[in-house]
């Protein structure tokens, strides 16, 4: 086989035998499909519905996969054990480089377990996408990490509708602060106040160095 983009999104892949389905079959198959695929780059599977016992099955399979760039599982229920699950494949997939899991109910520990990955992954990570998933403050400390670190090349951070708060907002502002390679960051939603304003502000004033401008703000919103 030598398909490199798969998009399989919203369909009803993980309907149980209760609602007519075979979604356990299904994962198994897409556990097995990409174990042995070494040509699949882009993989679309935002809502299919699969329970949770199978979306581990199938992010098992993508944790032994390399080839993989870019992974969208937007609107896919994703708890804590599938959240350990996609915590390995981010560290496994050595060329991904777009992580999309917006609105996968991911919560606080999910949230903590895939943003303590971010770090390993700053190098390679371009783009991601973890909005409206009300992962709460904690989280922010990894991803603050995250951005400050020197060979992080993530220009795409989208954080809205996480219940992040002054505190978490103020992480991750934090780590903006320094990072070079940031265009577009997304915080909407989150119930930020003033405290956390005067800290994006600093950031919006652009990169300062010994008290001198280094270069302005390179985000674009």
């Amino acid at each position: 086989c030598t398909i490199t983009s798969l998009d399989i999104s919203d369909n009803p892949l993980g309907y149980s035998l209760e609602k007519g389905g075979y979604g356990h079959e299904a994962a198994l198959d897409m556990r097995i499909a990409l174990q042995n695929t070494n040509t699949l780059t882009h993989l679309n599977m935002s809502d299919c519905q699969f329970a949770r016992v199978d979306i581990v099955s199938i992010l098992g399979g993508v944790s032994t996969n390399d080839s993989l760039k870019r992974i969208i599982l937007r609107d896919q229920l994703i708890d804590e054990p599938s959240a350990l699950q996609l915590a390995h494949g981010l560290a496994s997939c050595r060329m991904l480089t777009v992580l999309d899991i917006a609105n996968t109910q991911l919560g606080p520990k999910g949230g903590l377990l895939i943003a303590n990955r971010l770090q390993s992954t700053a190098s390679r990570l371009k783009y991601i996408d973890m909005s409206q998933n009300n992962i709460g403050p904690v989280p922010s400390i990894p991803i603050q990490r995250t951005l400050e670190d020197p060979e992080c090349v993530l220009h795409t951070l989208y954080l809205a509708g996480n219940n992040l708060q002054d505190e978490g907002g103020t992480y991750v502002a934090k780590g903006m602060k320094n990072n070079t390679s940031l265009k577009d960051v997304d915080l909407s939603d989150n119930q930020l106040t003033e405290t956390c304003a005067e800290v994006i502000a600093d950031v919006a004033r652009g990169l300062f160095k010994d008290g001198k401008k280094v270069c302005d703000c390179q985000l674009t919103r």
